[in-house]
Formats: C-alpha cells, sequence, structure tokens
C-alpha cells in the first residue's frame, strides 16, 4: 500500500492503537488526516518502508517517488534515537542499493 494514503494512515492507527474500535480512531483523529508526530509514528512508518522494501523484488519508485521516499526516510528516521535511526537507515541503503534505486538529480528537477 502506498504512503500518503489512506489505507495506509488506518494501518498505522491499528498500530499505534490496536485496540480502539475503528469509528474511535476515526473520531479522535484530525478530520484532515492529521496525526500528531512521535518517535513511535515515525518508527512504524521507517518500519512500513523497510518492510516493502524487504518484500520487492524490484525498484517500487519511479525516479522523482524515489527522491522523495528517500528525503523522507531519512526524516522520520532522525526522530529516533541515534543508533536505531542510523541501524534503519543503514538498512534502506542496502535496500535501495539491491534494488537499483534511480532517482531524478536535483539539478534536473522543473
Amino acid at each position: 500500500m502506498a504512503h500518503g494514503d489512506k489505507g495506509a494512515q488506518l494501518t498505522m492507527l491499528d498500530r499505534l492503537q490496536p485496540d480502539a474500535p475503528a469509528p474511535a480512531k476515526a473520531a479522535a483523529s484530525d478530520p484532515s488526516g492529521y496525526i500528531e508526530p512521535s518517535a513511535e509514528t515515525f518508527r512504524i512508518c521507517c518500519e512500513e518502508t523497510l518492510a516493502m522494501l524487504r518484500a520487492s523484488a524490484a525498484n517500487p519508485w519511479n525516479p522523482l517517488d524515489a527522491r522523495y521516499y528517500r528525503v523522507l526516510f531519512r526524516l522520520r528516521s532522525e526522530w529516533l534515537s541515534e543508533e536505531e535511526g542510523a541501524a534503519l537507515r543503514a538498512e534502506f541503503a542496502e535496500h535501495w542499493q539491491r534494488l537499483g534505486v534511480v532517482e531524478v538529480p536535483l539539478e534536473t528537477r522543473s
């Protein structure tokens, strides 16, 4: 499931509040879909991205999305302890190389 869509948000909410009924989760969240940032929220996001990469046999992103997800992953991992963030970034980099991910160079974006 792609990050940013409602299904991905519900998955994250399910993992953060597994015992809450679905209507309570919806009522507790901002109608805009905003989720208060926390280390746990960003840990879950990083783990979901890594799970997708672990399961991928090929690059899951186009070059522009690849740049976006690389930057997003780094920013999310910075919310975690230095050791945990570094370990997650190292695993991300391993998958990045294994899958041969190509991203749009900054100078070519318009």
